[in-house]
């Protein structure tokens, strides 16, 4: 998907743990590495204004590159060497998700492990009131909402035969029970809205779970 790795690094354990990590992502796509170290610069140092056409075009350009959360290893790197067991996707049934399935896929298909796709899925609360369904009401939306699931997949499944792949729906909060489901994943991979503000991007309420409660790492990438 690029044509090469990029990773920042600070001297922090994190940096380097995703310094290695990057490594050997790079060495797995055969793709050159890059190494980024930045420095802010004083705030009288004088620095060219963009206009702000251009900036949202260098965000919108950032923002479609995936981007890796890696965790500071305890054992000095030694585990992240061993082969990938499983990567964990989640997806959001009612949004595009055609860049963040291709890119699990792939990685997938790459490391030649298993994929386990997910959703969850509650109710909306109605004035403030969320009502408790029926088991069999629950069942008929669950097995609804598994069907809508393994339609989005399908495509998938087609374009790579050789991933082997698990499909599993959740009810329940999706931050809550995404994190809960990437227990023992080698690698998690969601999307996220871009979401625009008076303060700059910020993320959902998903992303922002799965990124500060999970151990293992995160691919982060815009949705189409």
């Amino acid at each position: 998907m690029n044509h090469h790795v990029s990773v920042g690094v600070d001297g922090t354990p994190e940096s380097l743990s995703a310094a290695r990590w990057a490594a050997r992502e790079a060495t797995l796509r055969q793709a050159p590495l890059r190494i980024v170290h930045a420095e802010d610069w004083s705030s009288g140092t004088l620095i060219p204004e963009r206009d702000p056409g251009t900036r949202d075009r260098w965000a919108d350009e950032v923002t479609e590159t995936p981007v890796v959360l890696v965790r500071a290893e305890d054992d000095g790197g030694n585990a992240a060497s061993t082969p990938y067991g499983e990567i964990v996707v989640g997806v959001d049934i009612h949004q595009a998700c055609d860049r963040v399935l291709a890119f699990a896929f792939e990685e997938a298909s790459r490391r030649d492990c298993a994929l386990r796709a997910v959703h969850s899925w509650k109710l909306p609360s109605a004035s403030g009131y969320s009502p408790v369904l029926r088991p069999s009401v629950a069942r008929e939306v669950d097995r609804t909402v598994a069907q809508m699931l393994d339609d989005m997949l399908m495509p998938w499944r087609l374009k790579f035969p050789d991933v082997r792949l698990e499909e599993k729906t959740f009810i329940g909060s999706a931050g809550r029970e995404l994190v809960q489901a990437t227990t023992g994943a080698d690698l998690v991979v969601i999307g996220r809205r871009i979401r625009r503000s008076p303060m700059g991007t910020h993320l959902g309420p998903v992303a922002h779970a799965v990124l500060h409660h999970t151990a293992a790492p995160v691919a982060v990438l815009a949705h189409d």
